[in-house]
């Protein structure tokens, strides 16, 4: 890359364009070249320069309790939880975490590299762990709730007999 240029990503066309016109009229815009769809270089005079190098298609690592990495976990009772750790090479950032089915597993924090996974219901829920670049990695969480309470009451009635 030439020498006072920065590297910026944008994320459609149409923010290039807009990009390119802000530049344009703050007058500080030496020469544009619009890569592919959503890159832009601009020449903003003597500058250092900074590179963002986008982080696409690798698959974010699942760390299941007991350090092994895993894409699937058993949860056996309502309540209980599991920590769950995801990295990625080549990624300090954090990852957002969502579950597909609330009623059976939710996950938190919202955002960061360790979440906490707890069983609410019987079921199936798919947690999906997205980073900044949208690299995703799903975990496929199975509650089977196998404890219980079972509680009878016995009456006796009392029936006449003629």
């Amino acid at each position: 890359m030439p020498a006072g240029f920065h590297f910026v990503r944008v994320h459609s066309r149409e923010s290039a364009q807009g990009y390119a016109l802000a530049a344009d009229n703050a007058n500080t815009m030496n020469r544009l070249a619009l890569m592919p769809a959503v890159f832009l270089f601009v020449a903003l005079g003597a500058c250092t320069p900074s590179y963002v190098v986008p982080h696409s298609g690798v698959t974010p690592v699942i760390t299941l309790p007991g350090g092994a990495a895993g894409t699937t976990l058993a949860l056996d009772a309502a309540n209980q939880t599991a920590v769950v750790t995801v990295s990625e090479t080549g990624y300090s950032g954090t990852f957002t975490a969502q579950s597909s089915a609330t009623a059976v597993a939710t996950v938190s924090p919202a955002s960061g590299t360790s979440f906490t996974v707890t069983a609410i219901g019987a079921g199936t829920a798919t947690v999906s762990f997205v980073d900044a670049s949208g690299n995703v990695a799903q975990l496929t969480v199975t509650v089977t709730i196998t404890g219980g309470v079972v509680s009878l009451t016995t009456r006796t009635a009392l029936v006449p007999y003629s």
